[in-house]
């Protein structure tokens, strides 16, 4: 599941030359037409491989925000229901 802060797109010969021909975060060279992702929170494009353990750290971060260890919600504050 890709997070929605990712846009994905084919890597073109423009982006390659005015923006980057590597992903922000392991430095792998891109391919011409090889799907990049783009972070838009940290405005930086991204191999495959390094925006889905991205956003499975999202994930994980959100689940432990919000789940306790039986996977049950726990609120913060108070709620009406």
């Amino acid at each position: 599941m890709m997070n929605q802060c990712f846009i994905q797109q084919p890597m073109t010969v423009k982006i390659m030359q005015f923006v980057t021909d590597v992903c922000s975060e392991c430095y792998k060279n891109f391919e011409e037409g090889e799907e990049s992702f783009y972070d838009t929170q940290s405005c930086r494009y991204l191999c495959k491989e390094c925006a889905d353990k991205i956003c499975q750290e999202i994930i994980e971060q959100e689940r432990e925000r919000y789940l306790n260890e039986n996977d049950e919600i726990e609120y913060s504050q108070p709620t009406l229901f």
